[in-house]
């Protein structure tokens, strides 16, 4: 029998139905609603940055986020990260997303707006 939510999302046989989930979705959902509110690639980035900056130093997450990724690879030279410098950097950008939304999940005061 559907729960209140598969009325809403649909259903998916496999989603958890549990409070942390859909805090989490919420979060992601919250996320997600900022960055489509910001219309242009310069409003995405400075909503970023800000997103970002209310839990970590911007460089020094991102800096991390491009170490993970080159480790994940197996990538240990410049001319293996050049050559794979796409994939590098969509597996930085899912980090830096999954770092902020943890950060989100877990503050008692969330940053990202709501929509």
């Amino acid at each position: 029998m559907p729960s209140a939510m598969d009325n809403v999302f649909g259903e998916r046989p496999n989603r958890p139905d549990t409070p942390d989930f859909w805090k989490l979705s919420a979060v992601i959902l919250r996320l997600d609603g900022a960055m489509e509110a910001a219309t242009t690639k310069e409003e995405k980035d400075k909503l970023y940055v800000s997103l970002v900056g209310a839990h970590i130093d911007v460089d020094s997450l991102a800096y991390m986020a491009m170490q993970r990724a080159m480790s994940g690879l197996g990538l240990t030279t410049s001319t293996e990260v050049r050559e794979n410098m796409a994939m590098v950097a969509k597996l930085a950008s899912i980090y830096m997303d999954a770092f902020i939304a943890g950060c989100e999940y877990t503050s008692e005061s969330p940053t990202i707006p709501e929509k």
